[in-house]
């Protein structure tokens, strides 16, 4: 178990890295939320100012304090959660509009989904094409509070996509298994469910965190496809 949190926190830390150069500067006390089971304060992350949610059950939500709609441009919105009982796990997602897209990124940490005691990483990354202000529309019909829609799980909903791209991976002792590919969950055919779930690909690499690597595999998975879009347009 001890070194199943070791994995976690490396994990955890390369996300850090990446999204908040490695901090989040808290620029206030926490305060309660008003009917909530939840505490805000003031924070920054590089120069840009942040309101901070966290929950009681270890969930932390950070939105940029300009963002007041999701009709103009927005983020990035941070949402984490870490399994505060059982085996370690935690779920990090990042929502993004700019002209018109949302770019989502979801990296899910656990040790039991594709192997018994064995770390793993799910990252999916998707873009939604959200210029008819779909987005806003769903928070308008929830009847929440802007805070409110962003923690609940029909914000990320209303942002899924069939196309979206998943990498899973698993660390051996000796290697790190790993698929990528577009898998949407309610369509997949029996091969695809099967590659879903056996990580047919490896690499050698056992010291990158999983969620770099997650992110050096799409951005490859990523170049192809615009490379046979390209060479389609040129046919």
């Amino acid at each position: 178990m001890q070194k199943l949190l070791e994995d976690l926190k490396k994990e955890q830390r390369s996300l850090w890295n990446k999204y908040f150069n490695g901090s989040i500067k808290l620029t206030s006390q926490f305060t309660q939320v008003p009917d909530a089971p939840v505490e805000v304060c003031s924070a920054k992350i590089e120069d840009k100012k942040y309101a901070f949610y966290k929950d009681y059950a270890g969930g932390i939500t950070l939105m940029p304090r300009r963002t007041k709609t999701f009709t103009d441009d927005f983020g990035p919105i941070y949402r984490y959660c870490e399994s505060t009982y059982g085996v370690p796990a935690f779920t990090f997602q990042v929502f993004e509009k700019k002209d018109g897209t949302i770019k989502t990124a979801s990296y899910t940490y656990s040790t039991t989904y594709l192997g018994q005691d064995k770390p793993q990483i799910s990252a999916k990354f998707g873009e939604f094409d959200d210029s008819n202000n779909t987005l806003e529309r769903a928070f308008i019909e929830s009847g929440k509070s802007f805070s409110h829609f962003v923690a609940s799980s029909s914000f990320a909903s209303t942002m899924q996509t069939d196309d979206a791209i998943t990498v899973n991976l698993m660390r051996e002792e000796d290697k790190t298994n790993y698929n990528v590919g577009v898998y949407p969950m309610h369509s997949l055919s029996k091969e695809r469910l099967q590659e879903y779930f056996t990580l047919p690909f490896e690499t050698d690499d056992i010291t990158t965190p999983m969620v770099q690597l997650a992110n050096d595999i799409y951005e490859q998975e990523k170049a192809k496809k615009s490379s046979k879009q390209y060479k389609k347009v040129q046919e």
